[in-house]
């Protein structure tokens, strides 16, 4: 499957170009308290970010969030990326499948309209707290708020009419988008498809539930605070063969696609293995042809060390000698955005990196979910 279009929202910069150029230049925002306010926690916020400049619809930004609009912007570099700025030709065979895990809910303002009246059991009176929901809401919070509509402002936007989904997998969100994206296109069901991840992680409801879950006690205060991020990473795909015919220039190849999900307790290492297994099955490859690995999930100890664990077992000890790239610590840790930035980063590196010319790119969830994505520099044999 051919990547022509590459977009990025992230912390270190709007779009791929500017994020890539603060990466290697070693510069980018120190994280921020945030919302949390604490030490254990700190967040990398995307700044200088003017969503009027990416929506063809302006009236639609009323009716989206943050996260939302990161997607919108990312989806469309994307597409004019790969030389599809305009108007699209055959807009019912352009599908849209984004992965987020859902954390821009707005908690915060459902708490404002209820705090302060009624005693805790009256949440459970549903004539109460319609009535209350109904007299302080915002009348457009569903709208807004629905899981899918990430993907449906994106559609929208971009003019997309094919297929489209929201995927709601925890961490490993984005990386399922993108192989629920390859599988359309091989299934016949579309001929392009804009997929990646996007995400609002700088939010006190998503801070307090991992405080709650206990992810800042599996990352020790010595390691320094857990640093959340946001943005999105967007790619568009389409069957290569496509894509010479139009003579779109072809960023990389995606040959294998895995995901599974643990059953145990070890935080997600026999996911990691399977998933990383079945990606390079599908690719057709070894563990030996490996030349670098992507790793979405380094922030926290627990699932960072299920994953290396994995990735020690499917590659059969090789992930001490091949390259390991993680983004994450410059860009924060951005939720189920995260393996999509990830991706869009990895695929700039094997282009800027004459040397490497297979990698996966893995991330794993804080339930044990797992997927892996195999990935090739162009012109590299199958």
């Amino acid at each position: 499957m051919a990547v022509t279009g590459l977009g990025l929202v992230s912390p270190l910069g709007i779009g791929v170009e500017a994020t890539w150029r603060t990466l290697s230049e070693g510069g980018g925002p120190a994280p921020s308290a945030g919302p949390y306010g604490g030490s254990r926690a700190e967040v990398r916020e995307v700044a200088g970010f003017d969503p009027r400049a990416h929506f063809a619809i302006p009236k639609a930004l009323k009716l989206t969030d943050r996260r939302t609009r990161f997607a919108v912007a990312a989806a469309r570099e994307a597409l004019a990326d790969a030389g599809l700025a305009g108007p699209l030709a055959e807009p019912a065979r352009v599908g849209v499948v984004i992965g987020s895990s859902g954390s821009d809910l707005m908690a915060e303002e459902i708490a404002g309209v209820l705090r302060g009246e009624g005693s805790p059991g009256s949440v459970q009176e549903i004539p109460w707290f319609a009535s209350r929901m109904l007299a302080g809401l915002n009348p457009l919070w569903l709208l807004i708020n629905l899981p899918n509509m990430v993907s449906a402002h994106v559609a929208i936007q971009v003019g997309a009419q094919g297929p489209n989904t929201t995927v709601m997998t925890d961490w490993v969100a984005g990386l399922q988008a993108v192989g629920e994206g390859c599988a359309w296109i091989e299934s016949g069901e579309a001929d392009l498809v804009v997929t990646g991840g996007a995400e609002t992680a700088s939010l006190p409801f998503v801070f307090g539930a991992y405080e709650a879950a206990g992810l800042f006690e599996a990352f020790p205060e010595r390691e320094g605070p857990f640093v959340f991020g946001e943005g999105a990473g967007m790619l568009l795909l389409e069957e290569a063969g496509r894509a010479e015919r139009r003579g779109a220039r072809v960023h990389a190849l995606i040959d294998g696609y895995g995901a599974a999900g643990s059953v145990s307790d070890d935080g997600g290492r026999d996911a990691v293995e399977v998933a990383v297994l079945e990606a390079l099955e599908a690719a057709g490859t070894g563990p030996g042809e490996v030349d670098a690995v992507g790793l979405a999930s380094v922030l926290s100890r627990r699932p960072y060390g299920a994953e290396r664990d994995g990735l020690a077992r499917a590659l059969a000890g090789r992930e001490r000698e091949i390259p390991l790239h993680a983004y994450s610590p410059r860009t924060g840790f951005a939720l189920g955005a995260s393996g999509a930035i990830d991706l869009v980063l990895l695929v700039k590196s094997l282009a800027a990196q004459a040397g490497a010319g297979r990698a996966l790119c893995t991330s794993i969830g804080y339930s044990g979910q797992a997927a892996s994505v195999a990935v090739r520099r162009q012109g590299e044999t199958p």
